[in-house]
């Protein structure tokens, strides 16, 4: 499902880009130096995490949706901005936070770590994810109705996901499981990740306009080693010179590994969704 959503909006995308770089000029100009989106999100989550052990033993992770009872649909808010600091030269920032918690008597054992939570134990569960983007944007192309633009920018997600147990645990170092009602364990990633990617922006009429952005980037940075994936197709309508309403289509997928003397594990998270913001431009 995630790779067909993605396909469709890389193809959407592409076409786009590729069809204003075609196109005479109309009566309009994007040239606004500001350009502010602020509104929510509604997107389908799929979140896999990897606790290590205090050895550095490595599990097969669990699945935040199926294995802990997290809501795959969720919403929240978020903002996004750009600055236009040059001719060609813009400074963009999106930060979105988003709470996830969750209450589940488990129908299975599940592994976290070394330990074994076994069927039948209450798990409690806190995510918090805290994602801030900022990009530099270069415009390759630009005419009256068309900025097309080279990005390259870190993508900076903070994930921390807590999880509490009332339950019969299995501890490598028993004999037997234990009934627990204090077991806490937790998983923190902080992962700065850099991306590269092309924009574009076609001004249809005065009132209306397509927008596209494709990004991607594997690298293995010290301890981190990721690959993130990004396309967002959208259109906003503006009801004024400046004040409008836009409705963008996202898909984004995200791998990380990070393994240091403080910190190892790994988190997987991807999400299809869709985003409706007002916006303001002058």
């Amino acid at each position: 499902m995630h790779s067909s959503v993605s396909s469709h909006i890389v193809a959407a995308i592409i076409v786009l880009i590729l069809g204003v770089m075609i196109t005479h000029p109309v009566n309009a100009a994007l040239d606004e130096l500001f350009h502010l989106r602020v509104g929510g999100f509604i997107n389908q989550f799929d979140t896999n995490v990897r606790f290590t052990s205090r050895d550095g033993s490595i599990d097969e992770g669990i699945n935040l949706e199926d294995d802990i009872g997290y809501d795959p649909e969720v919403s929240a808010g978020f903002i996004r901005g750009w600055y236009r600091v040059g001719d060609n030269h813009r400074i963009a920032l999106t930060y979105a936070p988003a709470n996830r918690t969750s209450f589940i008597v488990s129908e299975k054992d599940i592994e976290i770590g070394d330990d074994i939570i076994k069927a039948g134990a209450g798990i409690a569960s806190n995510t918090q994810n805290r994602l801030l983007d900022v990009s530099y944007i270069y415009s390759i192309f630009r005419r009256p109705n068309i900025e097309l633009g080279l990005s390259a920018g870190v993508y900076w997600l903070r994930n921390e996901t807590e999880v509490l147990v009332a339950g019969e645990v299995q501890s490598p170092n028993e004999p037997a499981p234990i009934f627990r009602v204090d077991y806490k364990n937790s998983f923190k990633l902080h992962a700065p990740l850099p991306i590269l990617g092309v924009t574009g922006e076609y001004e249809i009429n005065p009132s209306w306009r397509l927008n596209g952005e494709l990004r991607y980037l594997s690298v293995t940075i010290d301890e981190y080693d990721g690959r993130v994936f990004n396309a967002v197709l959208g259109t906003d309508y503006y009801f004024t010179k400046s004040l409008g309403v836009g409705l963008t289509l996202s898909s984004f997928s995200l791998e990380v590994d990070v393994e240091s003397i403080i910190l190892n594990g790994a988190l997987k998270w991807s999400y299809n969704g869709a985003q409706l913001y007002i916006v303001y431009k002058y």
